[in-house]
């Protein structure tokens, strides 16, 4: 993290000098944008790339600091127990459940936020409230399971199992982010101001079921 500090803070000049290059501008609070004064047939077919990268990089130099900082970091576990009921009607029954738990995990810091400037509002400043050490925490999660198992003896000799699986009994759909991006607050393009938001993210499989037979000889 160092090295990429000091390599941005050492080739800054040259690297805003190929946003503005290809058609973008920079305002006062390093945000870069396209530039639309000018002509659109006059602009590089790359700018939209150039004004992005230029934007993740100043959010991810305002997070690299020399000082202790809370990182990716989660703590999680698993537990599963069954039970065979060895007698009655129900003799060689297998009931099963368990369950996935991972707690909330940083997936980003609010270093490179910004909020409306008071003295110029069409501008933005950095958010003194907040900093980069101030981490972006993507709630926990937990999976459950299920198992529905039965054995008997084929032809009196041979055990065989058949065995119902369930997995996301609760069907867990929420969508887990692992990165952050500096967008407008609350979604409005037209504020200058800039907040770190989840972003990237998986699903967990839905609800699914499994049936299996074994047979042992």
């Amino acid at each position: 993290a160092e090295l990429t500090a000091a390599y941005i803070d050492r080739n800054l000049p040259v690297l805003k000098q190929i946003v503005l290059d290809a058609g973008g501008v920079i305002n006062g609070a390093n945000q870069a944008s396209v530039d639309t004064a000018i002509p659109v047939n006059q602009r590089s077919p790359d700018v939209n790339t150039a004004v992005s990268s230029w934007n993740s990089m100043i959010a991810g130099r305002a997070n690299i600091v020399a000082a202790t900082q809370i990182v990716q970091r989660t703590s999680s576990g698993n537990l599963f127990a069954d039970y065979t009921l060895n007698e009655g009607r129900l003799k060689g029954v297998r009931l099963g459940a368990g369950a996935r738990y991972r707690g909330r995990m940083v997936i980003g810091n609010r270093g490179a936020d910004t909020i409306v400037n008071p003295a110029a509002p069409t501008t933005a400043i950095d958010d003194p409230k907040v900093d980069a050490f101030t981490p972006v925490w993507a709630p926990g999660y937990t999976v459950a399971m299920a198992t529905l198992a039965y054995t008997w003896r084929a032809q009196g000799r041979f055990p065989v199992t058949l065995t119902l699986r369930v997995d996301n009994v609760a069907n867990e759909s929420r969508p887990h982010y692992i990165n952050t991006l500096q967008r407008p607050p609350g979604g409005d393009v037209t504020s200058p101001a800039r907040i770190a938001t989840p972003r990237d993210f998986w699903y967990q499989v839905p609800r699914s079921f499994n049936l299996t037979t074994r047979l042992a000889y």
